[in-house]
């Protein structure tokens, strides 16, 4: 953290000189430096420490970590979390596109959700037409036979259960919760799905019918967004909110859980699915007995873990935690990457009210950033300048619209000209600037950093930004009600889901409020392309993005290298993440080599 230290000293030192930490050393208020293209890098370990030909064996415990700590249960509210290691969805991401086979992906930091690389899970097959003349969309599942919830007899709701075989039934229950139930994911993110029908129309098959326009978000949602529950056990418990209540389909069953601690989740002898590929093809999955997952907010002492071997592995590790870790502990195995997920994390501004429903003052805004100076103080020159709307992730490269290409007007705007910036504001009625506040997560002292070194840049043409500091919940749950201060850092979502519209329409991600008619015809034919030609939906992705620009609805962030630290006595891993959409199931195909564990001294 020195490093960050420094540079903010050197920024709030730096009085009248507004280009002290840009590539050319130094200059004056009418510095102009374009933004540079940073290309994204992803380095993978030497493959003969993470794979080889031999046979995958049992056994073993695997440590992870998890911040902040587990506080959902119900796998209905969410998407994310510890859900994979018990829970299946009807589709996910097929393991043998990833590095083990194909390489079509690397599974890894992208979070992708390209169609051409998902299996079924529960979902054996399905399908999706639509009807133009009434303007209808329809999705037809058919349900894996021979599924069953797993049996734990020592808990009372998976005896409930009694391990019986999953059903069309089933699906149509937690499709119909996810959709309905106003706690949850869908419900509260996919509004245009709340009115879905969603029936039984065979002994296992599951339709779906949707307005066309919904058809996209329909296919997403429920095929990767949805765990199938059993209803029993919701219909007896109310909800699934007790980690005791919980019963599933997955690869492990959860068996205990210390609140702000951790959670132990053991081997499903009865899992369903086999291994697909290499030399453990046809074996029952998964490989290990056992995974722990640690709670460990302090970020030091998660360092630590992984250092000392008591955590096998970890991600996201930022920056300088990466560089300490690498000099410290130089047999772990690094990935590195800047594309987490693809999001983006700009600077939200709210266009419902003065002064940012000025685009003169939005654009002044970013003119008074110094992307360069930002990533060479930061990151040592290394990361993404201009990750928006998304951070590069090569599936969706089509969408991207790159710098290289940016038109004169477009890179004006992008550029820093705090002069230039001084004058709009003045040509906007605010000759003096103005003061505004900025809503940032009191648990993250990186958002409070950043936020700090864009405050003090914005400081320099006569804008005032105060920091108002909430924790993260309740952040979350200003952002979502659209009460948050003017200002606001947060993510763009995943550019897995483009076609959903995350940072531009909606709520969630929406946090500049923006409601222009042409983003939404844009969106509706990104959306209904998506359907049938994903290529074409981000080509047409890539126009709007030019008409965002121009309008300057948010100020893009800096993104710097982000790393994946292991120890290599895991095998069968190449850095995998997220198998498919937030499917984080890497976990059932990986083995422990305890020999060598052992040999390393641990």
């Amino acid at each position: 953290m020195k490093r960050k230290t420094v540079w903010l000293i050197l920024s709030f030192l730096t009085i009248g000189a507004l280009a002290l930490a840009s590539c050319g050393g130094g200059g004056t208020t009418t510095t102009t430096t374009s933004p540079a293209t940073t290309s994204t890098t992803t380095t993978t370990a030497p493959s003969t420490t993470t794979q080889g030909p031999e046979k995958p064996k049992y056994g073993g415990t695997l440590t992870i970590t998890v911040a902040p700590a587990i506080t959902v249960w119900d796998p209905t509210r969410q998407i994310t979390g510890i859900f994979n290691l018990y829970l299946n969805s009807l589709w996910e991401g097929d393991w043998t596109k990833g590095p083990a086979g194909t390489g079509e992906t690397d599974w890894g930091f992208g979070n992708n959700d390209i169609f051409d690389l998902k299996e079924g899970r529960i979902a054996e097959s399905w399908k999706w037409s639509f009807d133009a003349d009434k303007k209808e969309g329809t999705i037809v599942y058919q349900i894996r036979p021979g599924v069953h919830w797993s049996l734990d007899q020592n808990n009372a709701a998976s005896r409930l259960v009694a391990g019986r075989e999953v059903t069309a039934d089933d699906v149509v229950f937690s499709l119909k919760r996810g959709a309905t139930w106003n706690l949850g994911f869908v419900f509260s993110s996919n509004a245009e799905l709340r009115t879905a029908s969603i029936e039984k129309t065979g002994q296992r098959e599951v339709t779906i019918k949707v307005p066309y326009t919904a058809l996209y978000n329909a296919i997403t949602r429920f095929g990767d967004a949805i765990f199938i529950i059993p209803p029993e056990v919701v219909n007896k418990y109310t909800d699934l909110s007790d980690w005791r209540n919980q019963v599933g389909t997955g690869p492990f069953i959860i068996t205990d859980y210390v609140t702000d601690s951790s959670c132990t989740a053991v081997r499903n002898k009865n899992f369903w699915m086999t291994n697909q590929i290499g030399p453990g093809k046809g074996d029952q999955l998964p490989y290990v007995d056992r995974i722990k997952v640690m709670a460990i907010p302090d970020v030091s002492t998660r360092n630590a873990a992984l250092r000392t071997g008591r955590l096998d592995h970890a991600v996201p590790l930022t920056y300088d935690d990466a560089n300490e870790l690498r000099k410290s502990q130089p047999k772990l195995v690094e990935i590195k990457s800047t594309h987490w997920q693809g999001r983006g994390t700009p600077y939200y501004m709210r266009t419902d009210k003065p002064p940012f429903d000025n685009v003169l003052v939005r654009q002044a805004m970013n003119m008074a950033i110094d992307r360069q100076a930002i990533l060479e103080g930061q990151y040592d020159g290394n990361g993404d300048i201009f990750p928006f709307p998304f951070a590069y992730v090569k599936e969706y490269d089509a969408l991207y619209y790159k710098m290289a290409d940016w038109t004169p007007e477009i890179k004006e705007i992008y550029t820093y000209n705090p002069e230039k910036a001084r004058q709009l504001l003045k040509d906007a009625g605010l000759p003096n600037g103005f003061q505004t506040e900025m809503l940032v997560n009191a648990n993250s002292s990186v958002e409070q950093d950043m936020a700090t070194i864009f405050v003090e840049q914005w400081s320099k043409i006569g804008v005032t930004v105060n920091l108002v500091l909430r924790d993260p919940t309740t952040k979350g749950n200003m952002s979502t009600a659209w009460t948050h201060q003017p200002m606001i850092p947060d993510t763009t979502g995943p550019v897995a889901v483009f076609p959903v519209g995350n940072t531009f329409t909606g709520i969630r991600y929406n946090l500049s409020i923006i409601k222009d008619q042409k983003v939404l015809d844009y969106f509706a034919n990104i959306r209904a392309l998506a359907i049938t030609d994903l290529q074409a939906a981000m080509k047409e992705y890539r126009e709007m993005t030019k008409y965002a620009l121009l309008n300057a609805w948010h100020v893009p962030d800096v993104a710097g290298p982000q790393s994946l630290m292991y120890w290599p006595w895991i095998k069968n891993y190449r850095g995998e993440i997220t198998v498919g959409y937030d499917d984080a199931t890497w976990m059932q195909w990986i083995w422990i080599d305890e020999d060598l564990k052992a040999k390393m001294g641990y």
